[in-house]
């Protein structure tokens, strides 16, 4: 199927300033097996609706049409227009549910009381407080790679997901109960996948399990009660302190904020604060496991003295990192009028799907978008939403500077100390929903830091997304 007619169609659903969109056309058998695999691989499906139809690609199930859009354009109009493209939480679920308490996170509110929690919110992300964390998260990080010996074999992702949960618990939730948050986390995990398979298959013209919406309904639940259980946690534990959550939980207090909103807003910085940055912690050592040179001049840079007030690898790294396997792999929208995209009127109700990792990966903005290259940010400037793996605009995560503070603290203590080379042939795939991350862990060879830098080879859909440097035979396993 070729995109739809977008002009001079009787047909219209929406027009604004004389700019139209065509109702869908039927869809083609391809385009339901790319909307199909969008359910259970974003970033595959995602790529597939590209390929088929570019930048901006029209779909409807009934009556409401969903645009997939892509590319520095798309996303600037995305980003500056948060009156008109209201964040789209996905199946709200009936009035009283913890499904419909979720909404009423930072990734679901909007207008005025968005407004008033990120201002609530905001004094807890400035620079000056997220620069005081360093030392705490710095034990963090002692404290994980502490139980490290030269010659085991680790799962990154398990170590980082472990390393990024503790920091979750300590700077955040005030550190009452580490084992309440790893179940939070395995039940976060289970709600997450549903969510995003059953939101995506009520708005596609695709097939879901019968039970799907039952199920999602039920993970919901499940994980509400240990939120709960966690709230309850943070009231005897961060009462009075600076955090985040004593914030939130002052204001319900007061009677600003509801029950639902706190357990909605706790839910979103879970996943914010925990998900992605395991994720991006977990592809960056992977990316400088298995690109030497880099390696070897980060390695450099870190055992060298500081340089105060100039961009450093570690930054362009993390970087770059994040531009080539982003954590968040869209990010959604609800139009609540006609907006324009690129000369093609949106009419109001309709979804629009942002793909960061299309974006990031578009060849009219990064040459060579599939290599992993620290270094082209050091000859080019793109415009700026053309890399974009905390959103943008209004709605740019509060939590951007602690996560970038997170990962170069990370970076700064793990790459000194340690070699870590991936264990030959392991077969590494995505699992892709509204984040990114290996879908089977990533095992590594732990070694002490002796510069025998090398690449592994590895199998697995890891090589749709990134182009490695050639293994070479034996190396890696030195």
């Amino acid at each position: 199927m070729s995109l739809p007619e977008l002009s001079n169609n009787p047909d219209r659903i929406g027009s604004h300033s004389g700019m139209t969109m065509s109702r869908a056309a039927p869809h083609s058998d391809a385009d339901i097996l790319h909307l199909t695999r969008f359910l259970t691989d974003s970033v595959g499906g995602s790529v597939d609706v590209w390929k088929a139809h570019g930048d901006f690609a029209v779909f409807a199930n009934g009556g409401r049409p969903v645009v997939f859009v892509s590319g520095a354009a798309h996303a600037r109009t995305v980003f500056a227009h948060p009156d008109a493209l209201h964040l789209s939480f996905g199946l709200t679920g009936p009035r009283k549910s913890d499904q419909r308490a979720f909404t009423r996170g930072v990734f679901g509110i909007n207008g005025p009381h968005h407004q008033f929690v990120r201002k609530l919110m905001l004094p807890s992300f400035r620079k000056p407080v997220v620069e005081g964390h360093h030392d705490r998260i710095a034990e963090c990080v002692r404290e994980v790679i502490g139980t490290w010996r030269a010659g085991q074999t680790r799962d990154l992702y398990r170590e980082m997901k472990s390393l990024s949960l503790l920091m979750t618990d300590r700077l955040l939730f005030g550190g009452g109960d580490l084992d309440l948050s790893r179940r939070v986390d395995e039940a976060f995990d289970t709600w997450l996948g549903l969510h995003h398979r059953t939101s995506f298959a009520a708005l596609l013209p695709v097939e879901s399990p019968p039970d799907a919406y039952d199920r999602l309904l039920d993970a919901a639940s499940d994980l509400g009660a240990l939120l709960r259980q966690l709230i309850a946690s943070c009231r005897r534990n961060a009462a009075g302190s600076d955090l985040v959550v004593a914030r939130l939980l002052a204001a319900a207090d007061a009677g600003e904020l509801t029950e639902p909103d706190v357990l909605g807003l706790v839910h979103s910085l879970f996943n914010a604060a925990h998900h992605t940055v395991t994720s991006a912690l977990t592809w960056t050592l992977f990316l400088l496991a298995q690109h030497p040179e880099v390696n070897a001049d980060l390695l450099d840079e870190l055992s060298g003295p500081a340089v105060p007030n100039r961009a450093t690898l570690v930054d362009r790294v993390i970087k770059e990192s994040m531009r080539v396997l982003p954590p968040p792999v869209y990010v959604c929208r609800h139009a609540t009028q006609p907006v324009s995209f690129g000369g093609t009127g949106v009419p109001a109700g309709t979804v629009v799907v942002l793909g960061l990792y299309v974006t990031h990966h578009t060849p009219s903005s990064f040459a060579s978008p599939e290599r992993f290259d620290p270094a082209r940010w050091l000859a080019t400037a793109p415009c700026p939403h053309s890399n974009v793996p905390f959103g943008g605009g209004a709605r740019m995560c509060l939590g951007a500077p602690l996560a970038t503070q997170f990962l170069e603290t990370a970076l700064s203590l793990i790459v000194p100390r340690f070699r870590l080379t991936v264990v030959p042939d392991s077969h590494i795939d995505r699992r892709a929903t509204l984040t990114l991350r290996p879908a089977a862990g990533i095992p590594v060879l732990i070694r002490d830091q002796d510069r025998r830098f090398s690449t592994s080879p590895v199998t697995g859909t890891i090589h749709e997304m990134v182009n490695l440097p050639t293994a070479t035979a034996g190396a890696a396993a030195a």
